[in-house]
Formats: C-alpha cells, structure tokens, sequence
C-alpha cells in the first residue's frame, strides 16, 4: 500500500494545473488567438525574424455594495532579431517590455464595465519609447433583445488572415511588432449595438463611430 500511496502523491503534485488568476486579457482573446495567425514581423528584403516572448500574470476578485470587480494584471516582454539579405550579421529589430493593468466590474444580469491601460517600453520602430495606451474602457448594457455596448473599443468585422477587406472600423498600428495581431488594433470611441430577436433567427448589428482615428504606418 506504501508504494501506491507515494505514486499517488507525486502524481498530483507533479501534475500541471491552469493557474486561477488567469488574466482577463487572456480571457478575452481566447477565441480571437485561436483563429488567427502570428503576424509575421519580416519588413522589405529583411529576412523572416526569429522571436522570443515571454509573460505571465496575476489576478484577484472582490464584491462591494453587489458590484462584483475583478482585477488583473500581465507583463510580458518580446524580442525580435532578423538580418538583412546578404549581410551576415544579424541585429536586433524590436525588443519591448509591456505590462497591463485589467479591471472588470458587473452589477446584476443587466450590465457590466471593463477597462484595459497598457505601458511599453523599449526598442519600437527603430526608437527607445515609453508609450502609455488605453487599450479599452467600455459599459455593456444589456436591454432584453438589445445589447449595448458604449465607450473605447475594438470593433473586428469578418475573418481574415494579414489583410482584412471588411474589417473597416478599426485602424491598425503597423509600426509595432507583436506575435499577436490583436495587439496590432487600435481602439476608438463607438457605440455598438445588436438587436437579437426570438421570432426570426437573425442579429441585427449597428455601429456608429463620431470620430475618426487613422491607421498609423511605419516610417519608411
């Protein structure tokens, strides 16, 4: 019996577990990760980059007056290194640490708020920078059939690998280079709402964006 209960024992020690302060960022993207693939970071004749990303975090929850919050934060870092053609020597092409402070709040079945604030820092675009980004801040509403959702946001129209023809309401940041092409969008002031009906099996979506924000390109 010894044997067996000491095989037991290492066994649920060693065995891994998902962490329960995953982020909200994490959370989030789940589903965009899965379908989309890493941008690729090669620029010009530059050769295919190699990269390295490393990142982890951590999160806590609490309940005040029947508002239920949630807090989370992330860091992660990323490096990439390419060459030229015909040049042996390789060289470091972007290298950023990023850290990201994440709250979610809800009151009750009928609404609910988030909010995302990035800080990174290091070799962008061929510039040591310290850039702060509100990435999102956001109420949901929920109405019965309609959902409203007010405030800073991401807005992805249609599927697409690299470029996306439909997806017109959102601009990109092709100057930063991110494993992840989420981390590419850029947010904007917009009121969404869907209208979801019962009788017939169709969603209604209406977006109005009042102000502009542009694409912004790399210096070449």
């Amino acid at each position: 019996m010894r044997p067996a209960l000491l095989l037991l024992l290492l066994t649920a020690i060693f065995t891994p577990r998902h962490a329960g302060a995953q982020g909200l960022f994490e959370e989030a993207l789940a589903n965009e990760d899965e379908e989309e693939e890493p941008a690729s970071p090669a620029q010009g004749e530059e050769a295919q980059a190699e990269t390295s990303e490393a990142g982890g975090g951590a999160g806590l929850s609490a309940s005040l007056g029947g508002v239920g919050f949630e807090l989370n934060g992330r860091l992660r870092g990323a490096l990439y290194v390419g060459k030229k053609d015909g040049e042996s020597a390789a060289e470091v092409k972007a290298g950023y640490g990023e850290a990201a402070l994440l709250m979610r709040a809800r009151k009750g079945p009928w609404g609910d708020a988030f909010g995302e604030l990035r800080l990174r820092g290091g070799l962008l675009g061929g510039e040591v920078t310290v850039e702060p980004d509100l990435r999102e801040a956001y109420v949901n509403l929920y109405l019965g059939p309609v959902d409203l959702r007010v405030g800073h946001q991401v807005i992805i129209w249609g599927r697409a690998d690299g470029a996306n023809p439909t997806n017109n309401l959102t601009p990109m940041d092709m100057r930063l280079l991110s494993p992840a092409e989420d981390d590419m969008r850029l947010a904007n002031l917009a009121v969404r709402a869907h209208l979801n009906l019962e009788v017939i099996p169709v969603r209604w979506e209406v977006v109005w964006v009042p102000f502009y924000r542009p694409t912004r390109l790399p210096n070449f």
